[in-house]
Order: C-alpha cells, then sequence, then structure tokens
C-alpha cells in the first residue's frame, strides 16, 4: 500500500510538473557473474527516486531516496549489513560532485535484534555535534 501511494504520488508531481514518466530510465548495473548490482532511476543524467544495490550474494545492501529531479534535499541512505554486531545504519547525506558524501542530520545504527544502537547528530557541515550509545537492550551507555 505505502509503495502504490509512493508510485501515485511520484506520478502526480510529475504530471503537474509537465515531466513525462517516460523521460525516466531505469538502468541495471551487474557484477561480473549476471547478477544484480544495482538498480535506480536517471531523469536527464541525474539519479532521481531510489536506488538499490545489492551484494554478489544478491542481499539487499543499501537503498537511498534521491527524491525528484532537481532536488537539492539530503539523500536518505539505509545500509544493511550481515556480518558483525550491527544490521542497519540509516542517516541523511549531501553528495555534491567530487567530493565523499557528508553526513548531515541524524544518523541512526540498529543492533541485529532491531534496537538502536547509536544515534549520532551532524551539522550541516558534516560534524558531529552529538552521540548516544545504546546497549542490545536498549540502556543508554554513554553520551557525549
Amino acid at each position: 500500500m505505502k509503495s502504490l501511494l509512493s508510485i501515485t504520488l511520484s506520478l502526480f508531481t510529475l504530471v503537474v510538473s509537465g515531466q513525462s514518466p517516460s523521460e525516466y530510465e531505469t538502468k541495471k548495473e551487474y557484477y561480473d557473474d549476471g547478477s544484480l548490482k544495482m538498480v535506480y532511476k536517471e531523469f536527464n543524467g541525474q539519479k532521481v527516486d531510489t536506488l538499490k544495490a545489492f551484494d554478489s550474494k544478491g542481499r539487499l545492501e543499501a537503498v537511498l531516496f534521491f527524491g525528484e529531479y532537481g532536488s537539492t534535499d539530503p539523500i536518505y541512505r539505509e545500509d544493511y549489513y550481515y556480518n558483525g554486531p550491527s544490521r542497519k545504519t540509516t542517516g541523511y547525506y549531501y553528495m555534491e560532485p567530487g567530493s565523499e558524501p557528508r553526513t548531515v542530520g541524524v544518523q541512526k545504527t540498529y543492533w541485529k535484534n532491531g534496537a538502536l544502537m547509536d544515534s549520532v547528530i551532524f551539522d550541516s557541515n558534516g560534524n558531529r555535534t552529538y552521540r548516544a550509545r545504546f546497549d542490545k537492550n536498549g540502556d543508554l551507555q554513554f553520551e557525549n
């Protein structure tokens, strides 16, 4: 239901802005063995909407939400891990040409059991301003 609503809102935005859904191009990249590496949409050479990246075993590795064409909003990103103590990290990033992504706003990391591990706040320049760490039961371990 949520994805149907998202698609409906995306199409409405296209109609209002005069853009045609046919102008969007779905692109796919593959590993050497032919398995899917990533799938995303482009409009006028710019990534838009959602990008999904997969590891070589076919597991979801990352989802990036770019928003609409020409958007200057930060990119929302979810990263998924299958090894180590954490399962997922979420947060916002700015991606500027020729530089590494800059984390902004709140970034959260979750334990494998789904409990919050870290909550970190970054300012608009990508500098960390606050961090809280929680144990697997959700109890605060430290903050700084």
